[in-house]
């Protein structure tokens, strides 16, 4: 405050032409031995990318994190498709085996009376559960590498100590563009 305070008398001296007093100005400077506050605790990103051979901060550690593009997509993904499966099951009496996640509408696609107009063969039901089937374990699949799948991470040491480290990277990192006549946001999970 001090600091502003001679700034604002030094640039308001000069503005009006007066002599400028040598005390406000050695006030503008810092002592020699004062020195620059330390960061706040908890300031920084929770996790960076690391790579072998890089420098490592003070209060991070390397650890291991899940892919975080596999995990949104298969949480987002499995729920909505076995919320499908579950309507078909409600509706259709044939296709009760449905409300099993993933493997059931592998059984409801072989188990079901064909709808074709012959009676014979694999009719568009049948298709439709199988390939519900094969999204839901897709995207189960999916799931279960972001976590599997770990790669290592700087991880702030405050907010997840040595040996408890997230799941998964837990912030988006985005940037924003501000332009003449113009705003970009753009997020990245």
């Amino acid at each position: 405050m001090a600091s502003l305070l001679a700034r604002f008398a030094i640039s308001l001296a000069v503005l009006l032409g007066g002599p400028i007093v040598p005390a406000i100005a050695a006030a503008d400077e810092p002592a020699a031995s004062e020195k620059p506050p330390a960061p706040p605790k908890g300031s920084g990103p929770s996790t960076m990318p690391y790579k072998p051979g890089d420098p490592i901060p003070k209060g991070y550690h390397v650890g291991p994190l899940g892919n975080p593009t596999f995990f949104v997509a298969g949480v987002v993904a499995l729920p909505n498709l076995y919320v499908g499966s579950i309507v078909g099951a409600v509706k259709d009496e044939s296709a009760r085996a449905a409300f099993i996640p993933v493997f059931g509408p592998f059984i409801v696609g072989a188990t079901h009376p064909p709808l074709t107009s012959s009676g014979k063969g694999i009719g568009p039901v049948n298709v439709l559960y199988i390939a519900d089937g094969a999204a839901q374990a897709v995207s189960l699949i999916m799931l279960i590498l972001s976590i599997e799948l770990k790669e290592d991470a700087l991880i702030r040491t405050d907010l997840y100590p040595p040996g408890k480290e997230p799941l998964v990277r837990r912030e988006p990192r985005g940037s924003v563009a501000v332009g003449p006549g113009s705003i970009e946001l753009s997020v990245r999970f």
